[in-house]
């Protein structure tokens, strides 16, 4: 993962447009649950966010 995109207030769009809250508080609960995120960026077809879990146990 790109390491700004999760610092919290880390935005692309303007002032008045949002916080940039939701990448951190989603990073916080995957790390809480010992779970991983992955990015692909596309250009043409946009980003996607792959949330990876680990196995339960039986």
């Amino acid at each position: 993962m790109q390491p700004s995109i999760s610092d919290p207030f880390f935005t692309t769009k303007g002032e008045d447009k949002g916080t940039g809250l939701v990448l951190a508080i989603v990073n916080s609960i995957l790390h809480k649950h010992k779970a991983d995120m992955k990015l692909s960026l596309d250009f043409k077809a946009g980003t996607t966010f792959t949330l990876v879990f680990p196995d339960l146990p039986d």
